[in-house]
């Protein structure tokens, strides 16, 4: 507790100078410390490979008592390929993630990623063990660098699943609050979509979720197959305006920690390829307020029935 009144106030006393905490460890990915695995979306076989060569090159990264990320680097794809990864060393990684599932004769959704998670200790922690409280910063900035291949065929050209077909990338900020008193913990999940070129709708809105709530948007910035965009969105401002879609009665919950950072490929019936890069998640106090980051518009402000009391 007094760990946490000190931090307080030397956020509050830190004057007009943006302070920025990388609440990432190894964000990029830059060195190789990361687990991939991969299923083949036929088969339903699965294969893990794990590269921990340069964990020990990360700053206050205890290797002894998380040896490997859980990158969930998942290539849903029907020629997998592995071995070692290109770059580390402080040098950039780029993971790409391949989701190919056209016309494959299922309609299932079928996600692939690349995640950075608390349980996979992906995730800095304060000195006495405990995570960090998201609500002490006037800012929560997630950005990557992202590229979309052009596809080989037309999203028209895949056949099925009566019109249920979906190809998304989606930024998925997901985070752990407690909504009253006595009550357990719940995760709830923000989800922006930037790339939605079948225009599903189905999806858009507040939903329940494993027993938290979840909001799906589609937001900036919009990407372009064949353009180098980099996306960076302030995921404070967009809980701010979606706090009631989200249970928490217009205002930022107490104790929000973050659970998981997660860059999603997410298709039903369509194949695509995309690159993701210079990952990052800043913690910032003191903004400048001549720096603005895009938030989505769709409508906010209404209290889904679901929503505790």
């Amino acid at each position: 507790m007094l760990y946490l009144v000190l931090a307080f106030l030397a956020l509050s006393l830190a004057g007009a100078t943006p302070t920025d905490f990388q609440l990432l460890f190894n964000p990029g990915p830059s060195f190789k410390c990361l687990t991939f695995s991969e299923r083949s979306p036929l088969s339903n076989t699965s294969f893990s490979y794990t590269d921990d060569s340069q964990c020990g090159m990360i700053s206050g990264f205890n290797v002894a008592n998380a040896p490997t990320f859980n990158y969930n680097w998942t290539k849903g794809t029907l020629n997998p390929s592995d071995g070692p990864v290109d770059g580390g060393g402080g040098s950039p990684i780029t993971i790409t993630l391949l989701n190919d599932v056209q016309d494959v004769g299922q309609c299932a959704l079928w996600e692939v990623q690349v995640g950075y998670d608390f349980p996979g200790s992906a995730i800095r922690k304060m000195p006495n063990d405990v995570q960090y409280d998201l609500s002490l910063y006037d800012q929560w900035i997630v950005s990557y660098d992202a590229f979309i291949h052009v596809p080989s065929l037309p999203d028209a050209e895949a056949q099925g699943c009566q019109g249920f077909n979906r190809k998304y990338l989606e930024t998925d900020f997901i985070y752990y609050w407690t909504p009253c008193s006595g009550c357990h913990t719940v995760k709830n999940v923000i989800s922006v979509i930037h790339y939605n070129p079948i225009h599903t709708n189905a999806a858009l809105g507040p939903f329940q979720e494993d027993g938290g709530y979840r909001i799906q948007i589609n937001g900036p910035p919009a990407l372009v197959p064949g353009q180098m965009t980099h996306v960076a969105l302030d995921f404070k401002a967009i809980l701010q305006k979606y706090s009631t879609e989200l249970c928490h009665k217009g205002a930022i919950p107490t104790l929000p920690n973050l659970y998981s950072l997660q860059i999603v490929s997410s298709n039903v019936n369509t194949s695509s390829t995309i690159d993701i890069s210079n990952v990052s998640l800043i913690l910032r106090n003191n903004p400048d307020p001549g720096t603005t980051y895009p938030v989505p518009d769709y409508p906010a402000g209404v209290t889904p029935s679901y929503c505790p009391a």
